[in-house]
């Protein structure tokens, strides 16, 4: 076999991969776009729990219940509080201690990406905080 017949076989394998890839991805989008044109399954949820529409509200209850259950807060309320509590307190230190340490820094240039990232965990602890200042809450009101 001489050398042109080689390179012309080579060069014909190489368009057969090409066209069988190109065939391969054409179908691979013809059938998301099938895909896309059904209409989705509303009775399943992602984690594949199906529940008649009529019993969602007693379902969730029941999930409500086992939660409140599992808690023992009538058992441990006194910690959950204490938790909370102490929790509180820290994050409020963390607070003033990040606000006192950045002042400076924060004044010059609020607008500096140190500066914003600085905020934005400052925010998020707020967040946090109210977050804490909720779960009080839903525990008095056991």
């Amino acid at each position: 076999m001489e050398s042109d017949d080689i390179y012309k076989y080579l060069g014909l394998f190489v368009v057969v991969v090409f066209v069988v890839y190109i065939v391969i991805k054409t179908m691979n989008f013809q059938l998301k776009m099938v895909e896309g044109f059904t209409a989705p399954d509303t009775t399943n949820s992602p984690s594949g729990v199906t529940t008649d529409k009529n019993k969602i509200p007693d379902a969730i209850k029941n999930n409500t219940d086992k939660m409140s259950d599992a808690l023992l807060t009538d058992k441990y309320l006194r910690v959950y509080e204490d938790t909370i509590i102490d929790l509180s307190s820290n994050i409020d230190m963390y607070i003033l201690s990040e606000v006192l340490k950045n002042a400076e820094s924060i004044s010059v240039d609020p607008s500096t990406t140190a500066n914003q990232l600085i905020i934005t965990k400052l925010n998020n602890a707020k967040a946090f905080s109210d977050t804490l200042n909720q779960a009080m809450t839903i525990l008095d009101k056991k």
